[in-house]
């Protein structure tokens, strides 16, 4: 039965916690949800209730033995719950089992609650007293129709890939039939969340052994860089974009670009620009993302002359052998946020030195297709972007050969079909269909509907205008821009000040490197100490928590240290295996922990020796490459003053 005291109460604590939410509470009142809800008594004694639809089928939406031994029933399922685990439930009806889980793991959990129910929700919140979900418990909660976002976005939010394993996942009883359509798509959701975190993982993972040794040796090209920010909306919404990719199929219409030069904006990934220029068609831009891009790709006497699109983790050999103007993005580093406030701290103009990034899916080709829209392009038309072994290749000829091999496709299970631009079906692999599948979200979640696909061939992207490339230039080409004077008007990013900035930071690095080794040792002392407190016989509770206080300050400190963090992301990959065997179940609180000091010990020493080791590298790094402020770089009152009092000006 519906009680008004308890709605009122129920929604007093949603307004304060979800207000958004709360403010769109009277769409409730029309949805259009065809079932009811009624109330019959289970085998327990209990009240339970259950959904009647039109034909007359009657779906209980709790247990007919009764809900409480249901809930209880479940937990007992999952077993011992380590502190940490994540929970993903669908059904308000079901809060018992968030409190029983939060207090399963003293609520260091990570709970996301899912009510695809309107009419579900409605029923609850007069009947049942929720307030402790809205901000007590920790759980975030979706009601579709009611939280915007998508549910996928939330889920990224609250899972971390080294707790993902551990999931539970729980539908309330016939929400599969009630709610068909929102449960598959929340396991889709679901889906996505993760395939987002092994896409960040794996790009994370493939560069882990250079990734920052090439930030700190690129600091000098950033010195006399640019910020992409500088070119934000550069073509004002009134000229198209030319994505360019590798795919097998430029072979076929490569020469058509000839006809665009002068008229839209051409961007190149880094794989394109020497077919472009073996052909004639110098790009206005080129994109790099990759950390380990080989320096071939640089060969060629022109590229040097085409603004770069990159950011400081990419390879380093191809930084120094391109001499031309470099446009920076925010790549995924949290070392940069100190590089922007040191650079900050000290520019005399400090309008282009912002963390400015480019939604990217992993591949140097989404960069590209975010970077475009960034720029205000009228319309973006996608040449080249295959997303699949067109005619048996991975690549255009005179990419990384003049005739690139053909493979057996039938043959390896690495590949497989998928739908193709004209109905058909085209091989693919999994990173070309992941780039995909992020094309067609980014399109979907920015509701576009200016991408045009003018590839000669390849995988469908849903979303896009299919079009000849010949005709896509004679559509949207009408304009004439002249987009090489806009970019040679450009200032540097970084003023005198903001240079010396940097050159302190720079120089300074090592030494904030070896105060990071010096603290995981002591985290590793610490760990050391609380072992062996827990495998003595009698535990000493007192000695125990004082240590456990010191290694939270430890721990502190790695998680927050912009320096700390720095290291522990060169080491991602040890990292991840380290923390996922962190949440390992043991039989008992003393197993336990002595299973999380053995691992602390081993992370801690991990982490004092790869700090040391980079702390020595890029001491001789800042040695040969240096980096200093001149006075060409004076630009205003401010910088004035700066190099009046340097050592320089004396």
């Amino acid at each position: 039965m519906k009680d008004n005291y308890i709605f009122n109460k129920n929604m007093e604590a949603f307004i304060r916690a979800y207000p958004e939410e709360a403010s769109k509470y009277d769409l409730i009142t029309n949805n259009k949800e065809k079932f009811e809800l009624e109330t019959v008594i289970a085998y327990s004694g209990e009240e339970v209730v259950r959904a009647v639809l039109p034909d007359g089928r009657k779906l209980m939406l709790e247990g007919i033995y009764g809900k409480d031994d249901y809930i209880s029933d479940t937990i007992k399922s999952y077993g011992r719950i380590s502190p940490r685990t994540p929970l993903f439930l669908v059904g308000t009806m079901y809060i018992e089992l968030v409190r029983k889980f939060a207090k399963a793991t003293n609520d260091e959990c990570f709970v996301v609650l899912y009510e695809p129910s309107l009419k579900i929700f409605d029923y609850v919140m007069h009947t049942m007293d929720i307030t402790d979900l809205f901000g007590k418990l920790p759980a975030t909660l979706y009601i579709e129709g009611l939280t915007s976002g998508k549910l996928s976005q939330r889920m990224s939010s609250m899972f971390t890939l080294e707790i993902f394993p551990s999931l539970k996942i729980f539908i309330a009883p016939n929400y599969e039939h009630l709610c068909k359509e929102e449960v598959l798509r929340a396991s889709k959701g679901l889906r996505d969340a993760f395939t987002e975190l092994m896409s960040a993982w794996h790009t994370g993972a493939r560069y882990t052994d250079v990734a920052n040794k090439n930030l700190i040796y690129n600091l000098k090209t950033y010195a006399d860089g640019y910020n992409v920010a500088q070119l934000r909306g550069i073509l004002h919404g009134e000229y198209p974009a030319f994505v360019v990719s590798a795919g097998p199929s430029l072979n076929k219409n490569i020469d058509e670009l000839k006809k665009i030069k002068g008229r839209a904006a051409i961007i190149a990934v880094d794989t394109a620009i020497k077919p472009l220029l073996n052909h004639g068609i110098k790009p206005d831009f080129f994109c790099i993302v990759d950390g380990k891009k080989p320096t071939e790709l640089m060969n060629h006497p022109g590229i040097h002359e085409i603004p770069l699109v990159t950011h400081l983790s990419v390879a380093s050999g191809i930084m120094d052998l391109h001499k031309g103007k470099k446009f920076f993005y925010a790549s995924a580093e949290s070392i940069e946020d100190e590089v922007i406030r040191v650079c900050r701290k000290e520019a005399g103009n400090k309008k282009y030195i912002v963390s400015q990034n480019l939604p990217t899916g992993g591949s140097v080709a989404n960069t590209a297709f975010s970077f475009a829209y960034f720029m205000g392009a009228k319309e973006v038309i996608l040449v080249g972007q295959d997303l699949a072994l067109t005619n048996g290749r991975t690549h255009a000829d005179g990419t990384f050969k003049a005739k690139m091999d053909k493979l057996n496709l039938t043959e390896d299970p690495e590949y497989f079909e998928v739908d193709g631009l004209h109905g058909n079906k085209v091989y693919t692999r999994g990173d070309f269909d992941m780039y995909r599948i992020w094309f067609e979200k980014y399109i979907k979640d920015n509701n576009l509907t200016n991408a045009i696909d003018a590839t000669q061939g390849g995988a469908k992207i849903h979303g896009t205008k299919i079009m000849t490339l010949k005709r896509a230039i004679e559509t949207y080409c009408v304009k004439k821009v002249n987009l090489k004077e806009k970019i040679d008007a450009l200032p540097k990013m970084l003023d005198y000040g903001a240079r010396k900035g940097l050159s302190d930071f720079y120089y300074a690095f090592p030494e904030k490197l070896m105060e990071v080794s010096r603290k995981a040792k002591q985290g590793e002392r610490a760990y050391r100490k609380f072992a062996k407190l827990s495998e003595a016989e009698k535990v000493d509770n007192k000695e125990l928590l004082k240590c456990a206080d010191k290694i939270k300050e430890i721990n502190d400190y790695m998680n927050s240290d912009q320096y700390a963090l720095f290291v522990q992301a060169g080491m991602i990959d040890i990292d991840y295996v380290m923390r996922m065997s962190i949440y390992e179940e043991q039989e008992d609180e003393k197993d336990e922990r002595i299973q999380i000091a053995k691992q602390g010990i081993l992370l801690n020493g991990l982490i004092a020796l790869y700090a040391k080791t980079m702390s020595e590298n890029i001491a001789v790094i800042v040695k040969k490459r240096t980096i200093k402020p001149a006075k060409k770089d004076i630009n205003g009152k401010v910088d004035r003053f700066l190099y009046e009092l340097s050592k320089e000006a004396r």
